[in-house]
């Protein structure tokens, strides 16, 4: 929802060739993952296709890569919540950073204590944000003026590079396909045309809200700085369509942190019985099979993430950029790893190449943050090399 504005500002209305770009790119990961999924049911995802071709070192680090760029997005997704609630009502600004820790907070206990979202109510969310972004755009596109679009590439070939990157972000969780295999009656069939349809839909959405966000001049407005569709919708409906907008757009993204929690707290788990972090977090609950251990933790990183973007003001469209480059590493590696096992699918290893190229070629442009997923790497070998070593020698 803030993305369009973020690659605004870093490419101008050229940002729409990057939205157009990473369309594309959504569809050939959807064929990618789907195929892979399909052929593949038990691989147990990216990591272990991964693995599979580059062996277990590069499985490990994946996963290492997943984890701990997760918190960074974590914030990101956290004042994406805030920041439409403030907006909406209005509130004043620091109240933000409560508003995000308080989110976390929730969704954290939900998950200790085993609470889960039916499919239904995440299909209904799902239906909710197709809802709210067809009125945006049918409502305004009758306002949009061409000279919103000039200049329009201001920054050049590294703005669109730049801009790229950051939308990167709305087209992350591709890879989740590959996990789904087992609840379609016939996978190679089902996942295909499943996916191809949620990548035109998802694609078309985004091209479609980011031309109207400019077009209609939203962002020349620093007042709906931090949450367009808000400022949007206050111009055409008022402080009513404002409120419900903030609402709407907050249980969104509530339920998207609620998913990526447990998503991510089962990866923990896996990993600590893997024996790629500590076992203490390998614990599942009894009652409700829940990896607790794994969930407190997560949380933890994610409240220290929180109170280093307060403390230090740290930018955040940073907080965009390092889950951003860590899953472009991630999905270099599992879509080359796919084209590998998919000898004999041609239109699946084509897709699987041209992701490669196209996330490759991508990595250049978030230079800026390199350091992390370098910094995960080393953290990954380091934690391999030494302190398992060290814990195994001071148990026997």
């Amino acid at each position: 929802m803030v993305i369009p504005l973020l690659a605004w500002r870093e490419g101008g209305p050229a940002s729409l060739i990057a939205w157009a770009i990473l369309g594309i790119l959504g569809l050939a990961l959807a064929w990618t993952f789907a195929t892979a999924g399909a052929e593949f049911p038990d691989a147990g995802g990216i990591q272990t296709m991964i693995e599979r071709v580059f062996g277990r070192t590069a499985g490990m680090l994946s996963r290492w890569l997943i984890f701990f760029s997760v918190p960074a997005g974590a914030v990101a997704a956290a004042h994406i919540l805030a920041d439409h609630l403030v907006a909406a009502f209005p509130l004043p600004g620091e109240y933000s950073f409560w508003i995000a820790w308080v989110s976390w907070m929730a969704v954290t206990v939900a998950n200790y204590l085993g609470i889960r979202v039916s499919a239904n109510v995440q299909l209904a969310l799902s239906g909710l944000l197709v809802l709210v972004l067809s009125i945006f755009v049918i409502v305004g596109l009758p306002s949009v003026r061409l000279d919103h679009f000039s200049p329009f590439a201001p920054f050049g070939i590294i703005g669109i590079g730049r801009s790229a990157v950051l939308i990167f972000w709305s087209f992350l969780g591709w890879e989740a396909i590959a996990h789904l295999a087992e609840e379609f009656r016939d996978p190679r069939r089902d996942m295909l045309r499943s996916a191809v349809t949620a990548g035109v839909i998802v694609g078309f959405f985004y091209m479609a809200v980011a031309f109207v966000l400019i077009g209609v001049g939203v962002f020349s407005n620093e007042g709906g700085a931090s949450a367009p569709l808000v400022a949007l919708a206050g111009s055409f409906a008022g402080r009513p369509g404002r409120i419900l907008t903030g609402v709407i757009a907050a249980v969104i993204c509530l339920g998207t942190m609620n998913a990526y929690t447990a998503g991510v707290s089962r990866l923990g788990y896996a990993m600590a019985r893997d024996g790629d972090l500590p076992k203490g977090l390998g614990h599942l609950d009894a009652r409700t099979a829940t990896p607790k251990n794994s969930v407190l933790f997560l949380f933890f990183l994610i409240s220290a993430a929180l109170l280093i973007q307060r403390f230090f003001h740290v930018p955040m469209r940073l907080f965009f950029l390092i889950p951003n480059v860590a899953f472009l590493f991630l999905y270099t590696l599992g879509c080359l790893s796919v084209a590998r096992l998919l000898r004999g699918r041609p239109l699946a290893v084509t897709a699987a190449y041209f992701s490669t190229a196209v996330c490759a070629l991508m990595v250049p442009f978030a230079s800026g943050v390199l350091f992390y997923p370098l910094l995960i790497v080393s953290a990954a070998l380091f934690y391999t090399a030494v302190v398992k070593r060290s814990v195994r020698r001071f148990r026997s």
